[in-house]
């Protein structure tokens, strides 16, 4: 942040513990906050996924010839699962493999599973034992704690986000469509068309009835109840992003006019 335009901040220590790990690319925390899961993509060679608590390494484990484009970890904290993209060489060639990975909570790999390309979302579930896997070509994989794939399809997929209870899988397509369906069997709960893509940004509630889904750069947010659009706005300024809470009664949107140098945070809640 500019000093200047958005005024000065102090930190210290007690503003909570740093994070060690250098060129890092994505990271996830469990329920409680004390465990953070996190994933690096350096410009050449292979990555690492670690763990640490109150700013500590818990372990750390070379991604072979892959690195971490996004992580996720159990609320527990006892599995962290790992999307994996091929490596670039000295000469912007690309290696490796990419897919997902599956490691325990000493940092042991499980399992891995290839895919054709990049691996841009991941999620894991331990209600469920699920892990949630979303491809740069467009694809959705979900596969169990062994590493058995459980369903897959092309039809849609990229960014996918799981709900906290383990029941929903949303994706949002560039044609603007959102599909919520059954993370156990595929099947399809509702689709809704919103007009534009929110690729990763979009909030879900807990159940995965209601999804916050945000046109970050063009400044629309939408909010749709099993299949219905039941708000949305349009910003002229930008960027905005948002997110819904758990009980999906209540979203916030946070919109930064960068002309005027100033941003503001709108809180809505649903009067139904």
């Amino acid at each position: 942040m500019d000093a200047d335009m958005y005024g000065s901040l102090d930190l210290t220590e007690d503003d909570g513990p740093a994070l060690q790990h250098p060129e890092l690319w994505d990271l996830d925390a469990t329920a409680d906050g004390t465990t953070i899961a996190s994933v690096s993509s350096p410009v050449t060679g292979p990555g690492t996924v670690a763990a640490s608590a109150n700013g500590e390494i818990q372990w750390e484990t070379d991604l072979s010839e892959s690195v971490g484009q996004t992580v996720a970890i159990t609320d527990e904290g006892d599995y962290v699962a790992v999307g994996a993209g091929r490596c670039s060489g000295d000469d912007i060639e690309r290696y490796g493999s990419a897919g997902v990975k599956l490691y325990d909570s000493t940092g042991a790999e499980q399992w891995t599973h290839e895919t054709d390309e990049d691996v841009i979302s991941v999620n894991i579930g331990s209600e469920r034992e699920l892990v949630v896997a979303g491809t740069d070509d467009g694809k959705t994989i979900v596969l169990d704690l062994e590493g058995n794939v459980v369903w897959e399809t092309d039809s849609y997929g990229g960014w996918v986000y799981l709900s906290s209870d383990g029941s929903t899988i949303v994706t949002s397509e560039g044609d603007g469509t959102l599909h919520a369906v059954d993370a156990e069997t595929g099947n399809e709960q509702w689709t809704a068309s919103v007009g534009f893509w929110g690729a990763e940004d979009v909030s879900v509630s807990d159940n995965g009835d209601r999804v916050l889904v945000a046109d970050r750069g063009n400044g629309g947010i939408a909010v749709v109840d099993s299949g219905d659009l039941i708000w949305e706005n349009s910003y002229d300024v930008g960027p905005a992003v948002g997110a819904i809470s758990g009980d999906g009664s209540t979203w916030s949107i946070s919109v930064q006019d960068n002309d005027n140098q100033s941003g503001e945070v709108e809180i809505y809640r649903d009067g139904s």
